[in-house]
């Protein structure tokens, strides 16, 4: 599936994060900038970063009942994105409360997997650069 900018702005109320979209699409557009992929990629894991903040702000997560911290995190006290994501999907209650609920455990599973892919894909940068700006070796 094709995501495009139209399909992005629905989800958008900020005003700042609707500029921060207009720049990402202007950065691609810019057929002469070799890093243009780069710059978009960047900008849209900076907004996505913004809309899992307000969508599960660190004092919301860590209260919820579930949270704990994770030996891996630097900073005692902070939700890192992973539990951000689930707090905003769960929207702060105990996943099996919410599949027992809703009844929606495979679907339930298969939204947070997508989550989690999205968060290492955002997170995550690339080391080496092979056919930047689309041309040919």
């Amino acid at each position: 599936m094709v995501i495009g900018k139209n399909e992005i702005l629905k989800y958008l109320s900020d005003p700042f994060d609707i500029k921060i979209l207009d720049a990402a699409f202007r950065n691609l557009d810019d057929t002469t900038n070799p890093i243009r992929f780069n710059n978009f990629a960047y900008v849209l894991r900076e907004l996505g970063n913004r809309v899992i903040d307000r969508l599960a702000p660190n004092k919301d997560v860590i209260a919820a009942k579930w949270w704990k911290p994770s030996p891996d995190d630097k900073i005692a006290n902070k939700a890192n994105r992973r539990q951000q994501i689930r707090y905003a999907l769960l929207d702060g209650n105990p996943e099996g409360f919410v599949i027992q609920k809703l009844e929606t455990d495979v679907q339930f599973n298969s939204l947070k997997a997508d989550a989690e892919e999205l968060v290492k894909v955002l997170t995550h940068r690339c080391k080496k650069l092979d056919n930047v700006g689309g041309s040919e070796k």
